[in-house]
């Protein structure tokens, strides 16, 4: 059974005054990464799509999901 780690790098948007309070406390993107065996990959992964999401105008979210991995990626 697939367990979801416990990794969710919510995102705030940046300086858009375009946009309202309630606006930019919502989440407009989720990213699900699922990941067996990923621990050599994943720390990589997921400081290039961190660097990325922190130029979005809107709230995101990054969601791991570890189906039974047997190598160092729940340690990630």
């Amino acid at each position: 059974m697939p367990s979801i780690l416990p990794l969710n790098l919510r995102q705030q948007p940046k300086n858009h005054k375009s946009m309202s309070a309630d606006t930019k406390d919502r989440t407009y993107l989720s990213i699900i990464i699922p990941a067996y065996n990923e621990g050599h990959r994943l720390p990589r992964t997921l400081e290039h799509l961190t660097n990325f999401l922190n130029t979005s105008p809107f709230g995101t979210e990054i969601i791991v999901v570890d189906d039974g991995s047997t190598d160092e990626t729940l340690k990630v």
